[in-house]
């Protein structure tokens, strides 16, 4: 029997409700670290998707860096040496079935305002992730950002690997902000 996925609306009901419990019992944590806050936020939301259809088949991870038996990263040269090396990319959660190349819901949070390039390398993630664009650059610090090649120039131009299962969905979040704190990608 194939595997039915919750769609968006049913993904953003469950953040809502999630992101409304947090606020509620842990609005103190805001603008503490980042790890503080999405770990608070992974309980409130593995509570509100266990009660989606596909629940039994998905699990909620924080930092997870695998897909399927492989570890979710991509090779680039080393600069010192051109030596080639692996760098992992960790979404803070991903919604999705452990050993398989399900990948349905990638997360990012913000818990308090940040400098743009902080933003930027977060959104260029997701948009990898989700295979909205096939490719990102990385500047000489390891920092990623969405590909503009008639823009900003990247030391480095990042391609999805294509063991890598695409996430169905990717979400920014900004818990800083009240008013609208969710970018779907």
């Amino acid at each position: 029997m194939p595997l039915t996925l919750p769609g968006r609306p049913e993904l953003a009901t469950a953040l809502d409700a999630a992101i409304e419990t947090l606020r509620s019992r842990d609005g103190d944590l805001t603008g503490t670290t980042e790890r503080a806050v999405v770990a608070r936020l992974m309980i409130y939301l593995d509570r509100e998707l266990t009660r989606l259809p596909a629940s039994p088949h998905l699990r909620l991870d924080m930092e997870y860096e695998r897909s399927a038996r492989s570890v979710k990263s991509f090779e680039r040269p080393n600069p010192p040496t051109g030596a080639r090396r692996r760098r992992k990319i960790v979404p803070d959660l991903v919604y999705h079935q452990r050993g398989t190349s399900v990948n349905h819901l990638a997360i990012e949070v913000k818990a308090a305002p940040c400098p743009r390039w902080q933003e930027e390398h977060d959104l260029a993630k997701l948009l990898l992730l989700t295979g909205r664009t096939q490719r990102i650059g990385m500047d000489a610090r390891g920092r990623f950002h969405p590909f503009d090649p008639a823009g900003r120039p990247a030391s480095e131009e990042i391609r999805r690997p294509r063991e890598l299962g695409a996430y169905t969905y990717g979400v920014f979040l900004q818990l800083h902000r009240i008013d609208d704190p969710i970018a779907w990608i």
